[in-house]
C-alpha cells in the first residue's frame, strides 16, 4: 500500500537541513539583543536586557553538542548492528535514525521555546530603578531593586518583536516535527523502531537539555523558566 506524506515538504527540509533549524529562532532572539537600542529615560543603557533563561551562545554550544552526540550515536549503532548480523542476528536497523534526529532536534527547540519565554517575560517586565540606596546607605541586590510604577520598559518594541517572531517560529518549527514524527511512526518504520528511538532520545537529549536548561537558569537567578 502506497502512502504519502502529508507532510512531504517540510520532511524533505527536515532531512536536509534539520539540526539548523533551532538556528531560526536562536538567531532572531541574538538580532533582538544586537539591534535593541536606548530607551528613552535612561532606564536602558544600550545593552539587550539580560536574559531570563541561558545565554544564546550556551544554547548554540548545547545545540552543537546535541548534534555530534546524536552522529556518535547514530553510527556506533551501525557499527553494533553491523557487528551482530554477522552472528545471526537480523538485518535492519534497531531504531529509526528519522525518528532518533527529531527527537533531538524537539529537544533543542523545546529549550528555544523556554528562552523565548524567559525573554518575553525580560522584555515586558519594567526596569528596574537602579542605584536606590536602602535604608542602610547600601545599594540593594539587582534581585531586590525598587520597581518603580514610572520605570522605564526592560526592552525596546523591537527586540520585544524579534523574540515575539523567535517564539512563534520555535512553536511553529516544533508543532510541524512532532507531526512529521507522527507520520513517520505511523506509516514508514515498525513501531520497536519508533519506541527505541524515542527512548533513545529521551535519554539522550530531552532528559539531559531540559536539566541543563534548568541549572543553567537557576545560576542566572531568575526564577522558573517553565513556571
Amino acid at each position: 500500500m502506497r502512502t504519502r506524506h502529508s507532510l512531504a515538504s517540510f520532511d524533505a527540509l527536515f532531512r536536509a537541513v534539520g539540526p539548523l533549524l533551532p538556528l531560526l529562532p536562536l538567531g532572531l532572539r541574538v538580532a533582538g539583543g544586537i539591534v535593541a537600542p536606548p530607551t528613552a529615560g535612561g532606564g536602558h543603557t544600550g545593552r539587550a536586557p539580560p536574559t531570563a533563561a541561558a545565554p544564546p551562545a550556551a544554547c548554540l554550544a548545547a545545540y552543537t553538542l546535541v548534534a555530534l552526540a546524536r552522529l556518535l550515536l547514530y553510527f556506533a549503532h551501525l557499527l553494533l548492528q553491523r557487528a551482530l548480523s554477522g552472528h545471526g542476528a537480523p538485518k535492519g536497523g534497531w531504531l529509526s535514525d528519522h525518528i532518533f534526529l527529531g527527537a533531538s532536534v524537539a529537544a533543542c527547540l523545546c529549550v528555544e521555546l523556554c528562552c523565548c519565554v524567559a525573554d518575553g517575560r525580560a522584555c515586558l517586565a519594567p526596569g528596574a530603578t537602579e542605584g536606590i540606596s536602602n535604608s542602610s546607605g547600601a545599594t540593594p541586590h539587582a534581585a531586590t531593586m525598587v520597581q518603580h510604577p514610572a520605570a522605564t520598559p526592560a526592552s525596546s518594541p523591537l527586540r520585544a518583536g524579534l523574540v515575539a517572531a523567535a517564539g512563534v517560529a520555535a512553536a511553529a518549527l516544533y508543532a510541524a516535527l512532532c507531526a512529521d514524527m507522527y507520520y513517520t511512526c505511523r506509516f514508514f518504520h515498525a513501531p520497536t523502531e519508533s519506541v527505541a528511538a524515542l527512548a533513545m532520545g529521551l535519554l539522550a537529549f530531552q532528559g539531559p537539555l531540559l536539566t541543563w536548561l534548568e541549572r543553567a537558569h537557576a545560576r542566572m537567578g531568575a526564577g522558573a523558566v517553565l513556571a
